[in-house]
């Protein structure tokens, strides 16, 4: 696929490709399996391989910051040796889901970081307006994880969504009405969900011990969290 790039993420790309001895693979897909996705990053045995959404296209606004967030993900494992959990043939559906979730809420932290670094934006111009919402519905007593019918997940991505929010107060330079909207939903959320906020906070804490933006804290913190939601018997490595 031919795309035309800026000189920004040109260069990021090159940085991406020399650090990890890799080129960047792209493909494009119809269905990257989950609603709403645009780009993905996948398991290659010689490349960074992303893969985008055939609706995606490289005019859209979002493009260069996915771009970049995606082979940060492949900067992580193949350039500064990230742990990444293998694992054991037994594994359910609903545990890979967890997995997965696991993946998002401690990887996406160290991956929109350092694309900010970069000069990226470390979110997408839609997050705050699903924060906004969120925060809304909050306040009003509405449930808007209905989407989510399995009550196991629907816990830990709350989870997700908070660990995120966190990180990004924590961690990154955000001021003004974003840092506002983001104070107001961490907020929100302490006292609308209580239980999720407790195991939240026993995450985040792990965060704050082992940093999660050097390989060591990352592992440490990664099997913390598989540890903490029963996952440990399902990982081999």
């Amino acid at each position: 696929m031919k795309i035309d790039i800026s000189y920004k993420l040109k260069k990021y790309i090159d940085i991406v490709e020399k650090q990890t001895g890799r080129k960047v693979l792209i493909e494009i897909n119809e269905d990257l399996g989950v609603s709403g996705m645009s780009a993905a990053f996948v398991d290659h045995p010689t490349h960074l391989k992303i893969i985008f959404n055939k609706s995606f296209q490289n005019k859209d606004p979002e493009f260069e910051q996915s771009f970049a967030h995606e082979i940060t993900h492949g900067l992580l494992i193949f350039g500064k040796g990230y742990f990444t959990p293998q694992t054991s043939e037994s594994i359910t559906n609903e545990e890979l889901n967890f997995l997965g979730l696991i993946c998002t809420l401690i990887d996406d932290i160290v991956v929109n970081k350092i694309i900010q670094q970069e000069g990226f934006e470390p979110f997408s111009s839609t997050y705050m307006g699903m924060l906004g919402k969120e925060t809304k519905a909050f306040k009003n007593g509405d449930d808007i994880y209905r989407e989510f019918p399995d009550i196991k997940f629907k816990s830990k991505f709350k989870i997700f969504r908070y660990v995120l929010a966190w990180g990004f107060l924590q961690y990154f330079d955000i001021s003004g009405e974003q840092r506002n909207q983001l104070n107001e939903f961490v907020k929100t959320f302490e006292t609308t969900y209580p239980v999720e906020f407790e195991e939240s906070t026993k995450i985040c804490n792990c965060m704050l011990k082992n940093s999660v933006f050097n390989s060591e804290g990352h592992e440490i913190t990664f099997r913390y969290v598989i540890d903490l939601w029963g996952l440990n018997d399902k990982i081999v490595n």
